[in-house]
C-alpha cells in the first residue's frame, strides 16, 4: 500500500540526511583542526611581532646620531613592519576560519534537528497508521498542518 511506500521514502530521506550530517561533522572536525593550526600560527606571529617591537623600541631609545648610523646598516623598522603585516594577516585568516567553523556548527545543529523532527513525525505517523484502518495520508492530517475540506 501507499503508506509503506511513503514510510520507505521518508526513511530514505532520513538516511540521506544522516549521511549529510556525517559529512558535515567531518568537515567541522577538519575546520576545528585548521582553526587550531591558525591559532598556533597567530601566536607565533604575535611573538615575532612583539620581539620586533621590543627591538625597535630599544633602537628608538638610543641617541639619535648613533641610531641613524645603526639604521644605515641594520634597519629595524622594515622588519617590524613585515612582522606587523604577518601578524595582521594571521589574525584575519584565523577569524575567517572561525567564521567557517561557526557556520558549519550551525549546519550540523540544523541537520540534527531536522533528523530528529522527521524521525518523531515518522514515528507518530506510523503509529497513527497502525492504530487505525484508514488511508495513511488522510491520517497524517493529525500531525501535519493540512487544510481540511469545507464540504
Amino acid at each position: 500500500p501507499l503508506r509503506y511506500i511513503l514510510l520507505f521514502l521518508i526513511n530514505v530521506y532520513l538516511e540521506e540526511k544522516k549521511i549529510l550530517l556525517k559529512q558535515e561533522q567531518e568537515k567541522l572536525d577538519n575546520l576545528k583542526d585548521n582553526l587550531q593550526e591558525k591559532s598556533a600560527q597567530l601566536e607565533q606571529a604575535k611573538q615575532e611581532f612583539e620581539y620586533r617591537k621590543r627591538k625597535l623600541d630599544s633602537r628608538n631609545r638610543v641617541w639619535w646620531g648613533f641610531r641613524h648610523v645603526a639604521n644605515f646598516f641594520d634597519d629595524r623598522t622594515e622588519v617590524f613592519n613585515v612582522a606587523q603585516g604577518e601578524f595582521k594577516y594571521s589574525q584575519q585568516k584565523k577569524e575567517e576560519v572561525k567564521m567557517e567553523v561557526d557556520y558549519s556548527q550551525l549546519q550540523v545543529n540544523a541537520t540534527e534537528e531536522q533528523i530528529k523532527s522527521f524521525s518523531n513525525a515518522l514515528f507518530k505517523f506510523s503509529i497513527g497508521c497502525k492504530n487505525s484502518d484508514g488511508f495513511a495520508v488522510i491520517q497524517g492530517h493529525k500531525y501535519l498542518d493540512i487544510p481540511q475540506s469545507l464540504f
